[in-house]
């Protein structure tokens, strides 16, 4: 049986410059779960976005920042992404392998 995981993509402090639709209501949701999973000892993992230099999200900017309204934990995991693709050139695909095997 695989185990299972919450990815948690994008969720960056400058991507809620503006007003959004319930922001406050998903930070809530993401945290709920996020508590409910790891207390049954599955993981968490947050896709960060690293923007190139100049953009909100690049990491030099305090936009890059996961939100802080999320309870990021020690035992979760970050792992840094530069495009759209949570997969390409990180190491997410071999994290959640290490995590199945580890299942």
């Amino acid at each position: 049986m695989s185990k299972q995981a919450l990815l948690v993509v994008d969720m960056q402090q400058g991507l809620f410059a503006g007003p959004r639709h319930d922001a406050d209501g998903l930070l809530a949701r993401l945290n709920a779960l996020a508590a409910r999973l790891r207390a049954k000892g599955m993981p968490v993992i947050f896709i960060q976005h690293c923007g190139p230099e100049g953009d909100d999200l690049h990491p030099s900017q305090p936009g890059h920042a996961i939100h802080q309204a999320l309870a990021v934990k020690a035992s979760d995991r970050i792992i840094t992404k530069a495009s759209c693709d949570a997969f390409l050139g990180t190491t997410l695909a071999d994290v959640l392998a290490e995590l199945e095997t580890a299942s």
